[in-house]
């Protein structure tokens, strides 16, 4: 079965990546953003409009940290696609 795609808009932890990769498959590249279904940001990335819209099969918005000032929510969840942060846990 073809592993899921997930953007990740920068480092995080080496072996929370080797766990993620477990799972999915990682997308940093801007330029396949069409084959994602999941984003995963902190705050290196503004997932705007435009983002969104490259991003069609977009399902799910994470922030790894607090505070969603970086991603266009309401333009997102127009789309059909949940957004949400990790306060506290960073």
């Amino acid at each position: 079965m073809e592993k899921k795609k997930v953007f990740l808009a920068e480092y995080i932890h080496p072996e929370a990546r080797a766990l993620l990769e477990k799972y999915v498959e990682v997308v940093d590249s801007l330029d396949r953003l069409d084959e994602i279904e999941a984003a995963i940001n902190r705050n290196q990335v503004k997932i705007r409009k435009e983002f969104i819209d490259k991003a069609s099969q977009l399902k799910i918005i994470g922030v790894h940290g607090t505070g969603l000032d970086g991603v266009d929510v309401s333009y997102a969840r127009e789309r059909g696609i949940d957004v949400f942060s990790t306060p506290g846990v960073n």
